[in-house]
């Protein structure tokens, strides 16, 4: 990046990097994704998996358990990585273990490796949304000033300002029925409510 840039230009290419580097770090992500079927692939055709704990120790060391996970769904295929690359081990899980799985071609394909960890779902608390209506306003606010609502027409700004309250409005509606739902449950949340629908 241009050290010299006024703060404008600067702040659009630092926003230009962090977009290259969200999109670049799906592509890896796709990349491993391919590889590893392949790997699959490869071990159910011509039964060797060896390449597999290669690809597990060029993740990042907290992503390795995903592949693993992953490749263990897939596949009879195991990987215990070792202190380093040496030691590292990938075979064929006997199909007498527990953790047997057969080769599935078509579940290889249809799981990305990087979410076979199944997902918790999150019951909102009114921890959650206590200052929501608050911050709600101030991003809405900073946001038309970042985005420059001062430069736009008057009839335009009055769109997106009606837009943005439509928006405010419909998340303030859903908060309202997680806050009386659970209003018998949880002390202050009448409070809370009312706060929230004033």
């Amino acid at each position: 990046m241009n050290h010299n840039m006024n703060a404008n230009e600067s702040s659009k290419a630092i926003a230009r990097a962090i977009t290259a580097i969200v999109k670049s770090y799906g592509q890896i992500n796709l990349k491993v994704q391919d590889c590893a079927v392949a790997i699959v692939y490869h071990a159910s055709v011509h039964g060797e998996c060896n390449k597999a704990a290669p690809l597990v120790r060029a993740l990042p060391p907290k992503l390795r358990p995903l592949l693993v996970k992953w490749f263990m769904r897939v596949s009879p295929i195991g990987v215990k990585l070792g202190d380093e690359a040496a030691s590292d081990k990938a075979k064929f899980i006997k199909q007498d273990s527990k953790a047997y799985n057969p080769f599935d071609l078509a579940l290889a394909n249809a799981i990305n490796w990087w979410e076979i960890e199944p997902k918790e779902p999150v019951e909102p608390t009114l921890e959650m949304f206590s200052h929501l209506h608050e911050t709600l306003a101030k991003t809405l606010d900073r946001f038309a000033t970042e985005t420059g609502l001062a430069k736009f027409q008057p009839a335009d700004r009055a769109l997106v300002k009606s837009e943005a309250q439509f928006l405010k409005q419909e998340i303030l509606a859903r908060i309202s029925v997680i806050f009386a739902a659970q209003a018998a449950t949880q002390p202050g949340s009448e409070q809370m409510l009312r706060a929230v629908n004033s």
